[in-house]
């Protein structure tokens, strides 16, 4: 099976995963948005630096947009602009994608 990256990077080019993939990914996807959401949780109820930045309320929030996301059909809650079926995401995709290279390459350049 390919790497939790690969699936991703595929299904974002436009490919569809494997049934297998899909659903090996959504829950190890799962398992880490749980635990980052714990303890993003947990740092935003408990610390008084956290409290006093609004931590609370970004526990709130994180807490609400979830529930509005898993009552949500997936393609739905990712909408037509995000959707790896949609041409035009796709040609965002190559565009940010071509800028990241350049950019990589102007670093690497800079540096050599």
């Amino acid at each position: 099976m390919r790497t939790l990256f690969e699936i991703i990077e595929s299904a974002k080019n436009g490919d569809m995963p494997t049934h297998n993939e899909c659903y090996y990914a959504m829950l190890a996807l799962d398992g880490l948005t749980t635990f980052t959401t714990r303890d993003l949780r947990n740092l935003g109820l408990q610390t008084r630096e956290a409290k006093l930045l609004g931590g609370k309320t970004m526990a709130e929030e994180d807490h609400r947009r979830w529930r509005r996301a898993l009552n949500k059909a997936p393609d739905e809650w990712l909408g037509r602009e995000n959707d790896p079926s949609n041409p035009d995401y796709q040609k965002r995709r190559r565009i940010s994608l071509a800028l990241m290279r350049k950019a990589m390459k102007d670093t690497e350049d800079s540096k050599g």
